[in-house]
């Protein structure tokens, strides 16, 4: 009787280990379809600000600071946008406050350089690994190449 009780004791321990992992899987996927998501849809919003700029030849710009506070009003995932002119010198943040530091700051000798300059000959959109941030804590960053005048793509 003994033996029974241990043989369907253990059927019944495998079935709920092998239940759990399925759930787990299931869960994971769900998860990350979530967020694959959410990226695209930040990706969709900063690329359309950028086909708002290049379709006006920058004269939207002046937009740019009202355009990205509402970008960080509509989606909290956003933390920050800015804008790094072509000699990666960045110009202007949104939010200001907090990350002061970074206005000005030069990246003609950051790692990530190469990588920036492959997307802006490619005109593609760049998305990070979750990287350390020059203002502290660490993020997901989101590059989008924009073209003005005469730094303008070819048709």
């Amino acid at each position: 009787m003994m033996l029974v009780v241990l043989a369907l004791w253990k059927n019944s321990l495998d079935s709920n280990r092998e239940l759990l992992k399925k759930d787990i899987e299931v869960n994971g996927q769900i998860q990350s379809q979530g967020f694959l998501s959410s990226g695209q849809k930040s990706i969709i919003v900063l690329e359309n600000l950028m086909e708002r700029l290049e379709m006006t030849d920058g004269d939207y710009f002046e937009y740019w600071e009202k355009d990205a506070e509402l970008i960080l009003k509509e989606d909290q995932s956003f933390k920050f946008v800015e804008w790094i002119d072509s000699s990666l010198v960045i110009r202007r943040i949104v939010p200001h406050k907090g990350n002061e530091a970074v206005v000005g700051m030069g990246l003609s000798n950051h790692p990530r350089r190469d990588e920036w300059e492959r997307h802006v000959r490619d005109s593609t959109t760049n998305l990070t690994s979750w990287i350390p941030l020059r203002q502290g804590g660490n993020s997901i960053l989101i590059d989008v190449p924009v073209f003005l005048g005469a730094n303008s793509r070819e048709p």
